[in-house]
């Protein structure tokens, strides 16, 4: 699943390896925390590329809110 991720959030951000890193590693997080929520009669893919698309939004804005606390100071 790692690499399914890793290059889902990779084409989606371009960001740099550290930093796709990081937020592969929250999408990890997630998919273990939420993994209740994942009905087995349903195809897994989808659900981890929910998932995964969503902590990417996430990571982009909390890049934008940082980088705006950078600049304003």
């Amino acid at each position: 699943i790692a690499r399914l991720v890793r290059s889902r959030v990779g084409r989606r951000l371009g960001w740099g390896a550290s930093d796709l890193e990081d937020v592969v590693q929250e999408v990890l997080l997630n998919i273990h925390l939420k993994r209740a929520t994942w009905d087995e009669a349903r195809p897994l893919l989808p659900w981890v590329n929910a998932i995964a698309d969503h902590r990417a939004i996430d990571a982009v804005r909390k890049r934008a809110r940082d980088g705006r606390l950078v600049a304003a100071s």
